[in-house]
């Protein structure tokens, strides 16, 4: 089953929220750490640009996105996982549950200890907010990409 045929139900500090109900989510998650991801914190402005405008040149039409884990738990239920973070470069015509997907694999590779199946649910969130799974790649990006042409992009394991 794709995740993206099934609404994922979190409870988030006592909030139960699920993702694909963006609109209906009137404040923004509160979560605990930083805001700024690792990625910002450990290249330069400068250096993030030429970065991310090299894999725009090189891979005309895709998109650079950072998946970085929340390592802190939030919600019951969640996978603990150790802080990772991703770069990917994405087509624009996918959508977030295929962004899900794709991180599952790679942390089916790369934490083969931990109970990651088909059934564990990747949720995305952004800016404290829990991204729907049927939204677009090109209008999160062109929407809420960083001014380093980056996607920040944060998930949880459940």
């Amino acid at each position: 089953m794709c995740i993206r045929d099934r609404a994922v139900e979190i409870e988030i500090k006592g909030k139960s929220l699920i993702s694909g109900d963006l609109a209906q989510q009137k404040e923004p998650i509160k979560l605990p750490g930083r805001i700024e991801s690792s990625f910002q914190s450990s290249f330069s402005l400068i250096q993030r640009i030429i970065e991310a405008n090299n894999y725009l040149f090189r891979y005309s039409g895709c998109f650079p996105v950072v998946a970085e884990s929340i390592a802190d738990t939030v919600a019951e239920k969640q996978i603990p996982l150790s802080p990772v973070l991703y770069k990917l470069i994405l087509f624009p015509d996918i959508v977030i549950s295929e962004v899900a997907e794709i991180l599952r694999g790679k942390l089916r590779v790369d934490f083969y200890k931990l109970p990651i199946t088909q059934d564990t649910n990747v949720v995305m969130v952004m800016n404290n907010y829990v991204v729907p799974n049927e939204a677009n790649l090109s209008e999160i990006y062109n929407k809420c990409k960083s001014e380093d042409n980056w996607l920040y992009l944060n998930f949880l394991l459940f």
